[in-house]
């Protein structure tokens, strides 16, 4: 496993240690506080985790599975053509995330308006 795989499993860590915070915090509202943190540290691991998604994995097929079509298309067409692919790829893992854990957003943070 590259270092680079490793460093992206941080933001997913991170993810999933700001969650148990705010299940904590909401739980227990006298013994925990930082909520601000905890949020902001989920929305930032989840931007990453998403930023990651959308701009990763048209690199990763760049240079694996579609070489071919990266040499024939050129750099910024297949680029664009992996943003557009790698977010609609996102669709149905929303739906699956939505009926297995109840999740609405990827990232929400409703105190700028940034609901993925």
């Amino acid at each position: 496993m590259g270092a680079d795989v490793a460093l992206l499993m941080l933001p997913a860590v991170g993810l999933i240690a700001g969650w148990l915070a705010l299940r904590s915090i909401r739980r227990f509202p006298d013994e925990f506080t930082g909520k601000m943190l905890a949020v902001t540290g989920v929305g930032l691991c989840g931007i990453v985790l998403v930023g990651a998604w959308v701009v990763g994995l048209p690199v990763v097929l760049a240079a694996t599975v579609l070489t071919r079509m990266y040499k024939q298309m050129g750099f910024l067409r297949f680029m664009i053509m992996g943003v557009h692919f790698s977010i609609m790829a996102m669709l149905p893992l929303k739906m699956v995330l939505r009926w297995l854990v109840n999740l609405k957003y990827f990232v929400y943070l409703p105190e700028f308006n940034l609901n993925l």
